[in-house]
């Protein structure tokens, strides 16, 4: 009875997490959306050489909102493939 009652805890605690990041989403999509990035230089050091990684606002940005439409895009894909299979099993019962 003990393994039931925690896998029931851990099972809750999943999603409570769930339904707490779902509630964030639509602000951080927002807020990468109209963020205004500004230039970044990354110094990468190897054996005593500096290297450095110049990218600007415009380039972060230009990522971000296509990681944005990206995700969206593979989101709006996955949910038509559930409903395609789940209305291909529904017509063969």
């Amino acid at each position: 009875m003990l393994v039931v009652s925690l896998r029931l805890d851990s099972l809750r605690l999943m999603l409570r997490r769930i339904v707490t990041a779902v509630r964030l989403l639509p602000g951080l999509v927002s807020g990468g959306w109209t963020r205004q990035y500004e230039d970044a230089r990354i110094i990468l050091e190897q054996n005593g050489d500096l290297h450095y990684l110049n990218v600007s606002g415009r380039v972060q940005r230009l990522l971000v909102r296509g990681g944005i439409v990206g995700d969206g895009g593979d989101a709006g894909c996955n949910r038509c493939l559930v409903y395609n299979e789940h209305q291909s099993h529904g017509e063969s019962r």
